[in-house]
């Protein structure tokens, strides 16, 4: 039995005037015929479009689900590289280089483990000496000046290492370059 919100389903009724007019008959099935055809086609549209738009869909989640899942590790790096950066602070402090042997291995074992959870992430670090400068990379703290032109434009020292995961940069390395120039 049909419910009030859909179309009543049309019985099955020959008339007189078709029961003695065949040709009237056939119209009339072509006619309904056609409609189906055409309502066939609307419902094999509709079914492509939400099959495109579903897929669509899965591939928006997806590569969403990828950048979230970057943006976790970039989080948790970010809170981790400064107390990296103490350890490595403190590994060169005069207290540790020169005082307790065993306080300096401890810290070199905490500082070691804490570089192996971030590359375990995919994060790596640099400390670029020698390299071009790139603005991208590095931030220029100070200058030096050189009478080289090779040196030009590269990094002299690294104050600070830069960390990245992948092509993304988390921190830019904190650098000095050359200039060229007299000193």
């Amino acid at each position: 039995m049909p419910n009030s919100e859909e179309e009543p389903i049309e019985e099955e009724f020959i008339s007189d005037e078709e029961i003695d007019n065949p040709a009237l008959s056939q119209k009339r099935l072509r006619e309904r015929l056609a409609e189906a055809v055409k309502e066939k086609q609307q419902y094999l549209e509709n079914w492509q479009r939400l099959q495109a738009d579903f897929s669509n869909y899965k591939r928006e989640e997806g590569e969403f689900a990828k950048q979230k899942a970057l943006q976790l590790k970039v989080d948790l790096a970010e809170s981790l590289i400064p107390t990296l950066d103490s350890f490595e602070m403190a590994l060169k402090s005069k207290a540790i280089t020169e005082g307790d042997a065993q306080l300096k291995k401890g810290m070199e074992a905490i500082y070691s483990g804490l570089a192996k959870s971030l590359e375990s992430l995919g994060v790596t670090s640099y400390a670029p000496i020698g390299e071009t400068f790139n603005p991208h990379l590095h931030e220029a703290l100070t200058e030096s000046m050189t009478d080289d032109p090779k040196k030009e434009h590269t990094v002299e020292e690294v104050h600070r290492r830069g960390y990245s995961i992948g092509d993304r940069v988390i921190r830019p390395a904190q650098v000095s370059i050359y200039t060229l120039g007299t000193k």
